[in-house]
């Protein structure tokens, strides 16, 4: 239960933040809100909750795959 208190206001403020600085400048809204933030928090909270290391590098390598064929194309 304490990790969802952390996570709703943490992500929250990720939202927030994004749409407050894409009023400022869209490229600093889109910087907030892109993928690899976003992949960040999910990676820290999986590893908060699993403490499990192998599932954690596993689920980075597939990911860093996944954005590396993405730049390409």
């Amino acid at each position: 239960m304490t990790h969802c208190v952390i996570k709703v206001p943490s992500s929250a403020a990720l939202v927030v933040a994004s749409s407050l600085a894409s009023r400022r400048g869209f490229l600093v809204g889109r910087l907030l809100a892109s993928l690899r933030l976003v992949l960040f928090f999910g990676l820290f909270w999986f590893y908060l909750e699993s403490k499990d290391s192998e599932k954690l590098a596993v689920l980075s390598v597939s990911t860093l795959r996944l954005l590396l064929l993405q730049t390409r194309s």
